[in-house]
């Protein structure tokens, strides 16, 4: 009799040692852990097969595009998954998923055909927790996926808490709830990071944070005690300058105290300006903005590195105020192809007399790369522009493009005037060179706007320069 319960309680403890929850993580900047080939180096590879690893498979089923790895010359960074596409899990064992954590961009494109997706910041994590041998997840747009944690075995006999919302960032105060679905399981939480037993904080209502806290909290019904959950959430950054919203972390909320002014807005992609520095601010924003209008102070939103190189503000759509006056119109900086660089990143510049070509302009031996963001009409021709736009940087690699707005013919009439100096007109500006004693512009009315500049901002409409004397019509477009 002694010999059989000494064989059935060796049997318990193999199979609660079996039991045991096991996670399994899906790194995509280093497949060599799992059981796939490592694809060849370059710009998207292809993933015709499925993913595995232990007893864990991922199979992959294209949508629109082939799911691909997105790589780099230092190595496979994400995996790609188009519209249309599913990625099903399953097991070769008996126990089932517990609960898969996907970190990413855009994630909140996935949905999951049991149970739900909590999203975090930014739409940068999605968890889905459960009890289920396979899952389905599909997806309804381009999702950039950088790891796949994967966790597996048999729910504890209480179960595992959960905290409403899950862990973010957060302005002023935040109310958590905790919840088991276990009837009459009490909960415990702590809030210094010690794990919670029996003998912590019990929890009665919704705890109130103003501060960055890690809660802790267990499920308890009898001798049974559930596994620990754990949430942080982070108080956000109040600033009033870019400058200062560039020195935060990545995937920090913050809140604009100041008003920002609009530049240029193309769908889910506005420029604004502090009056010093430039940020791009991306989300559905639901409404339009023109160069000049003031945004209030109030904005919120997460600053985030789309591609690992692209700096935004992705914003809180309830929080982008509509204008309530029109201020000063933004002019672009003039630059040259040197200026084109990541550090400049955002900078609303305007390159002179450069020809352009296959997504590159030029300028004698000086060349940058450009990409048409915002679907501009692009030159056919073998003309001198001035080219409008804004800095920004190829997601892939992290090289600085420009992203025009406008390509400007370069228009000159040196014909008008003596050898010594010129005009000529570029987006928004009359602008005189050479040596002149006097210069003038009216309206076309006859009315004076400036007087001996040689830089003249002006809107769209006909101009008469008067250079030393001599005048000369001109229209800015």
């Amino acid at each position: 009799m002694k010999k059989i319960l000494l064989s059935f309680c060796l049997f318990l403890f193999a199979f609660f040692s079996f039991a045991e929850n096991v996670t399994t993580t899906f790194d995509f900047s280093d497949p060599t852990t799992w059981k796939y080939d490592k694809p060849a180096v370059g710009a998207g590879v292809n993933i015709t097969g499925n993913l595995t690893t232990d007893d864990i498979t991922i199979v992959n089923e294209s949508g629109s595009t082939s799911t691909r790895f997105w790589t780099t010359n230092n190595g496979v960074t994400e995996l790609r998954v188009y519209n249309g596409a599913t990625l099903t899990f399953t097991r070769s064992i008996t126990d089932n998923f517990i609960s898969i954590v996907f970190s990413g961009n855009n994630l909140n494109r996935m949905t999951v055909d049991k149970g739900n997706l909590v999203y975090g910041s930014g739409n940068s994590t999605a968890t889905w927790t459960g009890n289920d041998a396979s899952m389905i997840f599909k997806f309804s747009n381009t999702t950039n996926l950088y790891s796949i944690e994967v966790t597996t075995g048999v729910p504890a006999a209480v179960s595992t808490p959960s905290m409403t919302p899950v862990s973010q960032s957060f302005l002023g105060t935040l109310s958590v709830s905790i919840a088991t679905t276990t009837a009459d399981a009490k909960i415990y939480y702590t809030t210094n990071e010690d794990d919670p037993t029996s003998s912590s904080t019990e929890y009665t209502e919704e705890i109130k944070l103003t501060s960055t806290t890690t809660i802790k909290a267990i499920a308890v019904l009898g001798s049974d005690v559930s596994e620990i959950t754990t949430e942080t959430y982070t108080l956000g950054s109040e600033v009033s300058t870019i400058s200062a919203w560039n020195s935060l972390a990545d995937e920090t909320l913050a809140k604009f105290t100041t008003s920002l002014t609009a530049i240029y807005q193309y769908g889910s992609n506005l420029y604004v300006t502090d009056g010093s520095d430039n940020m791009l601010i991306y989300g559905s924003l639901g409404k339009t903005y023109v160069n000049g209008d003031i945004i209030p102070s109030g904005i919120e939103g997460t600053k985030a590195l789309y591609g690992g190189y692209l700096i935004e503000f992705v914003a809180d759509a309830s929080s982008v105020l509509a204008s309530t006056e029109k201020g000063t119109e933004v002019s672009p900086d003039d630059a040259t192809i040197a200026d084109i660089t990541t550090d400049n990143q955002c900078k609303y510049i305007v390159v002179k007399n450069v020809k352009y070509s296959s997504n590159t302009i030029t300028s004698g031996s000086s060349s940058s790369a450009t990409y048409n963001r915002f679907s501009v009409t692009l030159p056919t021709d073998d003309k001198d522009y001035n080219v409008t736009g804004f800095i920004g940087v190829n997601t892939n690699n992290g090289n600085a493009q420009l992203w025009p707005t406008s390509f400007d013919v370069v228009a000159s009439v040196d014909n008008a005037f003596a050898d010594s100096y010129s005009v000529s007109v570029s987006k928004g500006f009359i602008e005189i060179t050479g040596s002149a004693d006097t210069i003038e512009v009216y309206t076309i009315g006859g009315a004076l706007i400036s007087k001996d500049s040689a830089k003249i901002a002006c809107s769209t409409g006909m101009y008469i320069v008067k250079v030393d004397g001599k005048a000369t019509k001109v229209v800015v477009k």
